[in-house]
């Protein structure tokens, strides 16, 4: 959604795919080309070594299969868990159904 307004987006994603256990390794491949389309740059297999700040510039220092490389940006979203936390969002209200597994 970010790039798809603008901004200059960068999925780093330590499994090798970007979805590891939820799809098909066809169906990630189209959403792949999908994201990249829409100006999203993916980097798979990738660990973090170390996150800091500059200049109010947030730089991420990774490492791939072939070689370290800093990420920079003026955001940066770091997803920490698969878990959904829904208990406050108030999706009942909104007639919202939940499941275990899935909004």
């Amino acid at each position: 959604m970010y790039a798809h307004m603008g901004t200059r987006v960068t999925l780093l994603q330590r499994s090798d795919r970007i979805i590891p256990e939820e799809e098909t390794r066809q169906s990630l491949t189209h959403y792949a080309n999908y994201l990249e389309e829409e100006g999203v740059k993916i980097k798979t297999g990738v660990r973090v070594k170390r996150v800091y700040q500059t200049q109010g510039e947030k730089v991420i220092v990774a490492r791939d299969k072939s070689r370290e490389f800093e990420a920079r940006g003026s955001e940066l979203l770091v997803p920490h868990c698969r878990d959904p936390n829904t208990s406050l969002a108030g999706l009942r209200d909104c007639a919202v159904g939940l499941r275990r597994t899935a909004l």
